[in-house]
């Protein structure tokens, strides 16, 4: 819901100016941070901490805006509407942006020099100067007490610790499906032995804890693929770092070096029976590796995209879709491919070229019969649906909507009957029918034992059966 009204967090401002230019603030002491009150929420970030004199700050995912929410915003004015209007894609006639189209605009613009481009590597020279900055607060250089400029002894978390951030990607071990990995879009990835019920996070000094996607290798299950950052234009997203690389099951993860500056990685696919052929859905639009993630090719342009899926059967073929803008407003396009995602054309029908910001397009492959695949797009709150491997699309749904929006439209069809199909937008839905009704399966919200609204994914148990599991 933050993100529909165009979220953003003052003490963001400081970190994209930082961003930007490259550069890191000297670290204060832990006596000379101000508790942040009126800047900060419990609602906004995951877990407050107090000190001994009873002062509270929030502890940031991103250590940095602990740092920073106290200091003074400084740098480049916020924008005015007036100014986003003239500097975004609304020249021309575009009626006023609003909402997280306005967000995006803004948010960007924040991150833009006097030039208005980012300059080029200015994210990496800010990671590397945080990380000789934490290293050098201890003799031996090693990472240790000191956190953030926090003296750990200090401080004692009073929670809440039972209140998960935002998870775009799980991943589910199909050897053993107590082993699960997640990624979170502000918290880095986390490692489950015990299907769930304990967590335990990998790293919090990864170059990006803003993890947007995860894929597993069909060859081989324990090659994974992370992408970083959120691309999906909402006001609150981290952008990333490129994407990680994992051969050890998630035990240690690589940075791949061609994919550094990489900020928003969406979705990441492997060939299923030649790992070499993987494809990466980002901004700037599809991406392919022919040699297991080491080089990469930009094989259909883009303004971004937001989803990509090699045929889980047959790998010559793939489907995905990309956001872009004609002009006049920006539109989502379903494409397709049937050589290895070597290039790429735009699917007829109704969703050739469905107009709107919120318009974006998941997608979901019948595994029983890879060419019907089902659509969810925040164009109309429908399912539509493809019987000729998407080469085109038409909407079916006569009663009932989706919910889906373009924060979140996440859809999933069932491996065993194509008629089931899962929805996710505002409330998880679900049809029977092969989409023509939908009907909502939960009414719940955070800190009830019933799904919360902005469902993001689906992932299905690697055993699911539709019967006995």
């Amino acid at each position: 819901p933050r993100a529909k009204r165009g979220w953003w967090h003052p003490a963001l401002g400081p970190l994209a100016r930082m961003i930007r230019n490259g550069i890191l603030l000297p670290t204060p002491s832990p006596t000379a941070i101000p508790a942040p009150r009126s800047a900060i929420s419990a609602f906004d970030f995951p877990a407050i901490l107090y000190n001994a004199d009873g002062g509270s700050m929030k502890s940031l995912a991103c250590l940095l805006l602990l740092v920073l929410a106290g200091c003074a915003p400084g740098g480049v004015p916020r924008p005015d509407r007036g100014a986003i209007k003239e500097q975004g894609p609304g020249e021309g006639g575009k009626p006023k942006a609003t909402g997280r189209e306005l967000a995006y605009q803004w948010h960007r613009l924040r991150l833009l020099d006097e030039n208005g481009e980012i300059a080029p590597g200015a994210f990496e020279r800010a990671v590397e100067q945080r990380q000789a900055m934490i290293a050098a607060q201890l003799p031996d250089g090693s990472i240790g007490d000191r956190d953030a400029g926090l003296f750990r002894p200090m401080w004692v978390s009073r929670g809440p610790d039972n209140i998960g951030g935002r998870t775009c990607s799980l991943s589910i071990d199909p050897r053993d499906s107590n082993k699960l990995i997640a990624g979170s879009v502000g918290g880095g990835l986390w490692r489950s032995q015990d299907a769930g019920a304990t967590w335990t996070k990998f790293d919090d000094y990864m170059p990006s804890l803003a993890i947007g996607s995860l894929e597993r290798d069909p060859q081989n299950p324990d090659v994974i693929y992370a992408g970083s950052g959120e691309g999906f234009f909402n006001g609150d997203s981290i952008g990333g770092y490129g994407i990680f690389k994992s051969t050890d099951n998630g035990l240690s993860w690589n940075l791949i070096p061609s994919t550094a500056g990489w900020d928003k990685v969406n979705c990441v696919s492997v060939h299923p029976q030649n790992s070499n052929f993987v494809l990466a859905s980002r901004n700037g639009g599809i991406s392919r590796s022919s040699d297991g993630g080491n080089t990469w090719t930009t094989v259909r342009g883009a303004r971004g995209s937001h989803f990509v899926q090699y045929d889980p059967l047959d790998g010559r073929k793939a489907v995905g879709s990309v956001i872009e803008w004609n002009g006049t407003d920006w539109v989502h396009r379903a494409v397709w491919s049937s050589n290895l995602g070597a290039s790429w054309t735009t699917s007829t029908g109704s969703l050739a070229g469905a107009l709107g910001f919120g318009s974006r397009i998941e997608l979901a492959i019948f595994r029983g019969n890879t060419n019907i695949i089902y659509a969810s797009t925040g164009l109309d709150g429908k399912i539509h649906k493809s019987t000729d491997a998407g080469h085109s699309y038409i909407p079916v749904t006569t009663s009932g909507t989706t919910g889906a929006f373009g924060y979140c439209s996440p859809i999933w069809v069932s491996p065993t009957d194509p008629n089931f199909i899962v929805v996710g937008g505002y409330q998880p839905a679900k049809s029977t029918d092969g989409g023509l009704t939908i009907t909502q399966i939960s009414n719940g919200y955070i800190l009830t034992d019933a799904p919360p609204p902005d469902i993001h994914h689906f992932v299905a148990d690697p055993g699911y059966n539709g019967t006995t599991n």
